[in-house]
């Protein structure tokens, strides 16, 4: 249960982490194009991939919560 907990958590942090991240790097290197007066339409960036941020912040909480729990297992 402890593991789980572990895991549920740095999953959270990690991938709120990422999401953060990318859209910050995502705004910084947003450059609009002003061709006529008026723009019509609104522009957004591009377009992110949750499933890869997703994943990879899965793959950091599962080797958190695997180094922890040997360190627990070590300590009994």
């Amino acid at each position: 249960m402890k593991k789980m907990i572990i895991f549920v958590g740095s999953f959270s942090i990690f991938y709120l982490a990422v999401q953060w991240i990318s859209g910050y790097i995502l705004t910084m290197m947003y450059a609009p194009s002003i061709v006529g007066g008026e723009q019509t339409a609104v522009s957004f960036g591009g377009v992110s991939t949750p499933f890869v941020f997703a994943l990879f912040s899965a793959i950091l909480a599962f080797l958190i919560s695997s180094q922890i729990g040997k360190r627990t297992m070590e300590a009994v």
